[in-house]
């Protein structure tokens, strides 16, 4: 980015951007599990557009992952929670579609419906919101929405 880059309004709310923002995309925050709580960085919706995002929210804080050099290390930010999102939806893909359980779930829609009906919710927050989307990744409770 250049020098000076930043957003038109300093808002806590209304970070999410593009690539996040398009038709079709699932969303993901990180969540910190250790501290229950979300990681302060993590881009914020509702988009400019008012839509609501994040989608939900996955582990994302001190995460052990492959890094140069053929070496581990932990990372933190929504790129590892999107790979947690990404290897869950890899799973219910292979039992829908590659199985042939349900390939009529086997569409971006339904797996976005899937997610956000598993994701996993505090009593004392209410959902979707800013921060959390629907709540935390269960991929146990989304292939639950399929019984």
């Amino acid at each position: 980015m250049k020098p000076g880059t930043r957003f038109r309004e300093s808002n806590p709310e209304k970070t999410i951007n593009y690539p996040a923002t398009y038709e079709d995309i699932i969303s993901v925050g990180a969540y910190d599990t250790i501290n229950d709580s979300i990681w302060p960085t993590s881009s914020r919706g509702p988009t400019i557009d008012y839509i609501q995002v994040p989608d939900i929210v996955a582990p994302g804080v001190n995460i052990v992952a492959p890094y140069p050099g053929e070496k581990y290390a932990r990372i933190s930010g929504t790129a590892p929670a999107a790979a947690y999102v990404s290897g869950s939806l890899a799973l219910f893909l292979q039992y829908v579609l590659v199985e042939k359980r349900y390939p009529e779930k086997a569409f971006t829609q339904a797996m976005i419906t899937y997610l956000k009906a598993g994701a996993v919710r505090s009593n004392n927050i209410s959902y979707p919101n800013s921060a959390l989307g629907y709540g935390l990744l269960n991929i146990r409770n989304v292939f639950d929405q399929l019984k």
